[in-house]
Formats: structure tokens, sequence, C-alpha cells
């Protein structure tokens, strides 16, 4: 067996038995800082393995988005329009009845009514409903007269007194109208062999014009 050498049993007696231990510490705590450090160095590296993994995942599902739902990218156009400005277009873009009416047929009639429901400063007359009415009743009525000055045209047949006083009690009624139920003699008037005679006895130009309303109903 090798001997150890004398110089160095000797260095190791001489060195006191706090400074062997002191060393033992420091030798000890290199080695401890020394574990520290591979383990930091292999926590860093978990992370960047973690963030690397983490970064595939999310471009594979962002590939899997764009595969399954192709639409959604073209929404992106839209982000950037400006509503106000949509509005403001809107509001200072003149509209009129034209711009509404381009498709719409009518015929005569109807056209004609609707001209006289024009602005006046359009130069046309405006009526009211009551007032086409009266003049629908002014026009029959016109008819009536022209028949019975006509002879021969209509046959004019003599009205009981009684009948007549009726329908005097009509026109009276007829006259006052504003709302509820009207006289039954008033109803069966269109249902009158004569009924031109009798109309013309309740002077339907004289009606209000709740009672015409009620008499274009009938």
């Amino acid at each position: 067996m090798v001997k150890p050498k004398k110089a160095n049993l000797v260095q190791n007696k001489n060195v006191a038995l706090e400074k062997q231990l002191v060393q033992g510490k420091i030798t000890k705590r290199k080695n401890k800082d020394k574990f520290h450090l591979r383990a930091e160095e292999s926590s860093m590296l978990d992370s960047k393995t973690s963030k690397k993994i983490l970064d595939a995942a999310k471009a594979q599902q962002l590939e899997l988005n764009d595969d399954n739902f192709p639409s959604l990218g073209g929404e992106k156009a839209y982000t950037h329009v400006n509503i106000g400005e949509i509005a403001e277009e809107d509001e200072n873009k003149d509209v009129t009845e034209n711009d509404f009416m381009d498709n719409l047929e009518i015929d005569a009639e109807d056209a004609k009514a609707f001209e006289r429901f024009q602005n006046p400063q359009e130069g046309k007359r405006t009526l009211k409903l009551s007032d086409i009415i009266l003049e629908k009743i002014q026009e029959k009525q016109q008819d009536i007269q022209s028949k019975l000055t006509d002879n021969g045209s209509l046959n004019i047949e003599d009205i009981d007194p009684r009948v007549r006083e009726m329908y005097e009690g009509v026109r009276d009624v007829m006259k006052r109208y504003r709302s509820g139920k009207v006289p039954k003699a008033f109803k069966i008037i269109p249902r009158l062999r004569n009924w031109e005679q009798i109309l013309f006895i309740t002077e339907p130009h004289n009606w209000s014009a709740a009672a015409m309303f009620q008499g274009t109903r009938q």
C-alpha cells in the first residue's frame, strides 16, 4: 500500500477543526449552488417548451377556424364602415313621393281622387273625405233630377203620404246625425223599387258628414 505523504498529514493536523468544518460547508454550498443553477435551467427549458407547444396549438386552432368558418374572415371588411356617415347620407338625400310610386299602378279614377288631396301649394285644391262623398251624392241627385224631368225615362210612382212623412223624418235625423244607429227606414232605401225618389226626399246634400259616411256603407 502507498502510504500518504507526511507533508499532507502534517498539513491536515495543523489545520484547525473549525477551518476544516468551514471548508466542508463551503464545498457543500458550492454543490448546492450548482444544483440550483441546473434546476433553474431545466425550469427555463420547460417554460420555453410549454410556450412553443401553446403557440403551435393556437396556430392549429386558427387553421381549423379558417377551414370550418371561412365566412368569418369576410366580416372584417365591414368593421371599417362608418354607420354615422351612412345615416348622414340618408338624411341629406332628398326623398320625394315619386321615389315610392315608380312601380305603383293606379287607374284614372284613383289618380283623380289622389290629385284632389294634393297640397294647395302645388296648385291643386284639397278636399276632405266628406266633400268627396257629398260630391258623389250630388252627382247622384242631379242624375235623379234629370231622370225626373225626362218623360218616360223614369217611372214615377205615387208615394203614400205616410211613406213620404216617414222619410221626411229620416231627412231631419240625417241632418243632425253624429253617431250611433241610423233609422231602419234609411237602411232599406237601396232595396226599394223607387229608391231614387225616396232618396231625393231625404235631401242628401243637407246630411251631416257622419250621415254621409253611413250612407256610403249601406
